[in-house]
């Protein structure tokens, strides 16, 4: 409620869109405090869709993570999300998986695999390397561990040192 009263004193104020930023829920992300940060996001969703806002989020991800936990983080960011933008840090770490996984494969067998995630509904809010790293775990639980491990390593190699 007070938020909502900030929200609405600020567009009536000046009559422009309200944009807003936080990252209040990934600290609860980050306490792997999942519910409540599930919770805390769809309260920040009806605030959005009440006041007619735009409103952005950061989290910290731990990108070479096949964790229940960094599965669940993931799962809980797509389904209160919108889209998902990726850093520069993020693109290089889907490039290194893809390559990851056609080093693995090979291109007829990673091509395959690709067409199956193809037809996951949340390739329109994660990248595809995303969209992999939760299915494989999954599906192909060992091949999941040897793709995560080649991907640290062209990773390492594609990264400047000076990168976190």
């Amino acid at each position: 409620e007070t938020i909502g009263r900030v929200i609405q004193q600020s567009v009536s104020a000046n009559g422009s869109k309200v944009r807003m930023w936080g990252d209040m829920v990934n600290s609860l992300w980050e306490q792997h405090r999942i519910p409540t940060a599930i919770c805390l996001e769809e309260i920040w969703n009806e605030l959005v869709t009440v006041y007619s806002v735009c409103r952005f989020c950061t989290y910290v991800m731990q990108p070479w993570s096949f964790s229940r936990a960094s599965q669940s983080m993931r799962e809980g960011i797509v389904q209160t999300h919108s889209s998902l933008i990726a850093t520069a840090h993020g693109v290089r770490i889907d490039a290194a998986v893809e390559r990851a996984l056609e080093a693995m494969l090979g291109s007829s067998q990673s091509s395959m695999v690709r067409t199956i995630i193809g037809t996951s509904p949340h390739l329109r809010q994660m990248s595809q390397a995303q969209v992999l790293m939760q299915w494989l775990p999954e599906h192909m639980p060992i091949l999941a561990e040897k793709i995560l491990e080649r991907g640290k390593l062209i990773y390492a190699r594609v990264v400047p040192t000076s990168c976190p």
